[in-house]
């Protein structure tokens, strides 16, 4: 199991943006120009790049991306999965030779009110009794993001239910681990098989 990250926030200066975009291939170009919100564009250029990355060390290119019945993509020879994930300012992503998932927030302040629309009854009450409920939020938030990412379930079923709570941790026959990380800057959350132990986060420079 492998884990990076990435500073984007480069990518807003429009040269640097340009002289990496222009490096892309054509699939790639189309499916970033088909953005109209310039962030969105900087994330999915980033995003790209550090999915290219990854591939590269493993030997892999973007032909080679299969999807599961459930839309999660894996690399068919090389028994490789893998996700990404973006927040404002990072990209990052997971490689495994199992399902998984990773998610990653900026910390930051959040409308709490999301809580009582998608929260169970014993989110609530953690965030109650939290002594941050930002940053308890969003720490629930990326878990279970990166969950419903590992099992292919979807966030919206997987944030109505306690799931991501129950020990152990099994769902279509595999039992899953939920790995938390709280930096100064950023929370990430990797859902990964109870088979393998979360890696350190490894930065990655992209310009």
């Amino acid at each position: 199991m492998d884990i990076y990250i990435a500073d984007i926030t480069p990518f807003s200066d429009d040269y640097v943006f340009d002289k990496h975009f222009n490096r892309l291939p054509e699939h790639a170009k189309q499916r970033i120009e088909r953005l109209k919100n310039k962030d969105d564009r900087i994330r999915s250029l980033g995003g790209y790049l550090l999915l290219s990355y990854g591939l590269k060390l493993r030997d892999a290119d973007f032909s080679e991306i299969k999807t599961d019945s459930s839309g999660k993509p894996y690399i068919a020879g090389l028994g490789v999965h893998f996700n990404l994930s973006h927040s404002e300012s990072f990209a990052a992503a997971v490689f495994s030779a199992y399902p998984t998932g990773i998610d990653i927030e900026t910390k930051r302040k959040v409308n709490l009110r999301i809580a009582g629309h998608f929260f169970t009854e014993y989110e609530k009450d953690i965030l109650k009794s939290a002594i941050d409920p930002d940053l308890e939020f969003l720490r629930i938030w990326t878990r279970k993001e990166a969950f419903s990412k590992a099992t292919g379930d979807g966030i919206l079923h997987t944030l109505r239910n306690d799931a991501i709570w129950a020990r152990p941790l099994i769902v279509y026959g595999t039992e899953y681990k939920i790995d938390t990380v709280i930096t100064d800057s950023y929370i990430l959350s990797t859902a990964h098989s109870a088979k393998e132990a979360m890696s350190p986060i490894e930065p990655i420079t992209l310009i």
